[in-house]
């Protein structure tokens, strides 16, 4: 196993990932902190940041 990143400032609570031919496709903050879990509504919209996918080449 191999760390691909680590402390990235981006990261907020990254919960999904996905692998494409040679890609991992990884939504780095899903911001689920912000999500009520009984009735799955935003508790703050004005704290949402725009969606912030990072991708990773792997061999």
């Amino acid at each position: 196993m191999k760390i691909i990143d680590q402390d990235n400032s981006n990261f907020d609570i990254p919960t999904t990932f996905t692998i494409v031919k040679n890609n991992i496709y990884c939504l780095a903050n899903s911001q689920l902190w912000n999500i009520s879990s009984g009735d799955m509504k935003i508790i703050k919209p004005e704290n949402l940041k725009e969606v912030l996918i990072l991708r990773y080449r792997i061999n």
